[in-house]
């Protein structure tokens, strides 16, 4: 048996403590400590051409990465968890594979519990959260049970509070 609970440090770091029975009955109690990181940098000049991995960014203020098709509105920077997209990108079933590209990988990002109004450091810039997760593509082959484990559930959308260049290995916290 396991009971998990999740609090975030303030810094950026996550303390996940967990309960586990040993093979003698007996409670043991762990803690993991999880940090988040820019793990890699996506741009897309144009709307339908594809993603460019990039190694440094520059984030403008009031909008999203500089030279993206979408960096303006509240929408204007695209965030997703970084095992979300290795799921996505290594054998997922869903479109988002196809359809769906973030301009920002981070690592445990699905373990911030982030809301609507959060800000994060991200390198030198800092982003507004504006939007938690995305809706399953309508015409995705995952059934409605499956759903629930959609990778599109661990992105978040953001925009620019304060610019500033990233880098893929930039720490990112609250």
């Amino acid at each position: 048996k396991r009971g998990v609970s999740r609090a975030d440090a303030g810094d950026g770091r996550i303390h996940t403590r967990f309960a586990r029975q040993d093979s003698h009955g007996a409670a043991r109690l762990y803690a993991r400590e999880t940090a988040m990181k820019v793990e890699r940098l996506f741009l897309r000049a144009k709307q339908h051409a594809p993603p460019q991995a990039i190694g440094r960014a520059l984030l403008v203020s009031g909008g999203g990465m500089a030279l993206d098709w979408r960096a303006e509105g509240d929408q204007a920077l695209s965030l997703w968890d970084f095992d979300a997209q290795k799921r996505a990108e290594h054998g997922g079933k869903g479109l988002c594979r196809q359809r769906f590209f973030a301009n920002i990988i981070i690592s445990g990002l699905a373990d911030a519990r982030l809301h609507t109004g959060d800000a994060l450091a991200i390198g030198g810039a800092v982003v507004q959260i504006t939007q938690i997760g995305k809706r399953c593509f309508p015409e995705c082959a995952l059934s409605a049970e499956e759903a629930l484990a959609c990778p599109l559930l661990s992105c978040a959308f953001a925009k620019v509070e304060q610019g500033g260049a990233v880098s893929a290995g930039d720490a990112v916290s609250r």
